[in-house]
């Protein structure tokens, strides 16, 4: 291995990210996976890292020039990218980012690896209830499995008295 003399060193840094507004993109396989802003952009980034809900292999940080909306910016990238793990509605004439509601961090965890139950009970959900909505049926592609304790009376059938 070649080290680096100081020089390249120095001339290859970046300034700390302070003060101001930034746009963050989140990267895999050379996909922008998510856009997300940031007044602390590393700090942010380093929040993804941890949590392991978005994987993802490299970022890139751009700041917003002061004057700009933050939002506008944001809003603006995720239009023209699209990414996966951001969700827009549509009114008439205009677009609005939604914030992650326990939906969307559902499917984040689950795309993470994470199985449907363990997700919805890190997230405060009975997975009891969970285990009956629309919305696992719509993640796990078929209707829930009659429970363990409701099966073992099945099989013992009724109860004499």
């Amino acid at each position: 291995m070649e080290f680096l003399r100081r020089e390249e060193v120095l001339a290859a840094c970046r300034p700390y990210l302070k003060g101001g507004w930034f746009v963050y993109f989140l990267i895999r396989d050379g996909e922008i996976i998510y856009v997300g802003k940031s007044e602390n952009p590393i700090s942010r980034v380093s929040q993804h890292i941890h949590t392991h809900i978005r994987k993802f292999d490299s970022y890139h940080i751009i700041e917003v020039p002061e004057g700009e909306d933050v939002d506008d910016v944001e809003r603006q990238y995720i239009l023209n990218f699209r990414p996966v793990f951001n969700f827009m509605v549509e009114f008439p004439k205009s677009f609005v980012a939604i914030g992650e509601t326990v939906e969307a961090r559902i499917r984040y965890r689950i795309a993470a690896g994470q199985a449907p139950m363990g997700a919805a009970r890190a997230e405060g959900l009975n997975p009891q209830s969970f285990y009956s909505t629309p919305f696992y049926r719509e993640l796990v592609g078929k209707p829930p499995a009659p429970s363990r304790r409701k099966k073992a009376l099945d099989d013992v059938g009724p109860l004499a008295l």
